[in-house]
């Protein structure tokens, strides 16, 4: 009782008070994006990745926007995961992530499929006596996790032992899908189905056949492969400029200015002096830093955005506040910036940023602090 009422506190509390920092979270990209690759892979069906907060997105926010369209199942890496999602929706979970078996006693089962990847978790599911669809996960050669194809029958028998578990699906990962080349796809590609083959042998045909993430669309097309795990080209991001500009990035990160300081020529800026004023100038405060999504790389190197101009960043990016370069702006205490840009050639889209701190897309988004509020827009 006292729980519930003081989460309907909290709500009403959010509601009224203005954050200083938030992420925008463009609902129409998200759908431009999933339709996109629903219309260009029309024989399979779109399993949108909602992992690791919406890779920065906002997990419930992204689950939200999605409910339009025929989701058939949001894939997870846990059972947090998916106990978020079941908050504000009856569509089924897909967790690829791995569980330790002895917590599977405890979940609740309508609506989730897990994935498989060795035998304990199969002898641990089974004995449960619940009906429990599951995904075997093989290993074609990223050798990372699932289960090696010579094992694979070994797993077959055991999975005949439990009529209650569900073969819903197979799957794999690939390791260079956005690669330059698709020969090791290729060879990924005919390993998956030797496993294939080796499933109907044993009398088996799941409902699912799952090869591919956004990578994988624009090489693999086959209708054997009716599933797809789409991540990060949901998020409108292109993975080795696979698909042009047809992709749509879908986040902001705004700020506000908390404080101004005029500077003399020859005063220093931030920790360790980095960046000392080469003439008299005026630069303002965010509160941003490495907590809440600013790589510390960006240190005199990144930049901000506002009323159309780029704002450079001045001396060390802090843990908490970073300052920038407001001195060809009439920029004051509470202006908003745009600290992280949806637009793609911008210096601080996401894409550049990566490539200013030698990273990926995937790292920027999900380094945005999850405690920094999400709004649909």
């Amino acid at each position: 009782m006292f729980k519930a009422f003081y989460n309907k506190y909290l709500s009403k509390l959010e509601r009224k008070i203005n954050t200083l920092n938030r992420v925008e979270v463009i609902s129409k990209n998200i759908l431009h994006n999933f339709d996109f690759f629903q219309k260009e892979n029309s024989h399979a069906k779109i399993f949108p990745v909602l992992k690791s907060n919406a890779y920065g997105h906002g997990l419930k926010q992204v689950v939200q926007i999605l409910e339009s369209r025929g989701v058939e199942y949001y894939v997870v890496d846990s059972y947090y995961e998916a106990l978020q999602i079941k908050e504000i929706s009856n569509k089924k979970v897909l967790m690829i992530g791995y569980t330790k078996p002895e917590n599977y006693q405890y979940f609740k089962w309508k609506n989730l499929a897990v994935t498989i990847f060795d035998l304990i978790s199969l002898k641990t599911l089974g004995e449960l006596g619940k009906l429990i669809n599951v995904h075997l996960f093989v290993n074609t050669g990223m050798n990372r996790e699932g289960i090696a194809i010579k094992d694979l029958p070994l797993y077959l028998t055991e999975l005949k032992k439990y009529s209650a578990l569900n073969m819903e699906g197979i799957c794999t990962h690939l390791a260079d899908a956005d690669g330059q080349t698709d020969d090791f796809t290729q060879k990924q590609v005919a390993e998956f189905k030797k496993a294939l083959q080796l499933v109907k042998d044993a009398g088996f045909n799941p409902k699912y056949k799952h090869i591919s993430a956004t990578g994988g669309t624009y090489k693999i097309t086959e209708s054997e492969f009716n599933a797809i795990r789409l991540g990060i080209g949901l998020y409108g991001y292109n993975p080795a400029k696979l698909f042009d500009q047809s992709l749509k990035p879908a986040i902001r990160v705004i700020s506000t200015i908390v404080s101004t300081q005029n500077l003399n020529s020859g005063d220093k800026v931030s920790y360790n002096c980095t960046f000392t004023a080469e003439k008299d100038m005026k630069i303002g405060i965010i509160p941003v830093g490495y907590y809440e999504c600013f790589d510390r790389k960006l240190s005199n190197i990144g930049y901000v955005k506002a009323n159309g101009q780029f704002l450079p960043i001045t001396g060390r990016v802090c843990m908490n506040l970073t300052c920038i370069d407001v001195n060809d702006l009439d920029l004051n205490i509470g202006d908003e910036i745009i600290a992280i840009s949806d637009n793609i050639n911008d210096k601080n889209s996401v894409e550049n940023i990566a490539k200013m701190t030698d990273t990926i897309s995937y790292e920027v988004l999900t380094r945005i602090n999850s405690s920094i509020r999400r709004k649909v827009v």
